[in-house]
């Protein structure tokens, strides 16, 4: 919609300033304050002001916390997952990288409570990806065939949840007769 993409090109905007004001170790370093504060503000959301910290999307429960949507939610815990595997990755100091896997953490438990399909497949292709660029050199293929059989079960999954028949059979199967 036009408010989607005013506001869309108004964040670009922003970013891009942003990014010409400050250099890049700065402006990284603000977006991983941001995101450690709206990690943390999302949980108090969703545990102490639960009105605002969740909304009803299918009829389900499902967090948002200082978000707009679901979705939104997602798609932000998916950058800051991978703010703070870089910083981990990157850090030399134990309590950081401590505290990046904490972040991490609950970032990915942020994403699975959203349930949102498209950021959880996100994810797990990121942290598969990041796998194989730091042991690269180790065990290689052995990651090349998880990423291989990934992308089988997510097409599988994909084929089973499009394909209406197959639906229909699926629900019908009543496990404890």
């Amino acid at each position: 919609s036009l408010n989607t993409l005013i506001i869309l090109a108004i964040t670009a905007i922003q970013t891009i300033l942003l990014s010409n004001l400050y250099s890049e170790k700065s402006f990284y370093c603000i977006l991983a304050k941001y995101f450690v504060i709206s990690i943390i503000f999302s949980y108090v959301f969703i545990i102490i002001y639960p009105q605002m910290g969740f909304m009803i999307y299918e009829d389900k429960l499902l967090p948002v916390g200082v978000y707009s949507h679901k979705n939104v939610l997602a798609r932000f815990m998916v950058i800051a997952t991978i703010i703070f595997m870089n910083d981990m990755i990157k850090s030399k100091n134990y309590i950081k990288k401590i505290v990046c896997l904490v972040f991490q953490i609950l970032a990915v438990t942020l994403i699975l409570l959203s349930q949102s399909i498209t950021c959880i497949i996100w994810i797990i292709i990121l942290v598969s990806a990041n796998i194989m660029i730091v042991y690269k050199n180790r065990l290689f293929r052995v990651y090349i065939k998880i990423i291989t059989l990934y992308c089988i079960i997510f097409n599988i999954f994909v084929y089973f949840i499009s394909d209406p028949k197959i639906s229909n059979i699926i629900s019908n199967i009543n496990i404890f007769g």
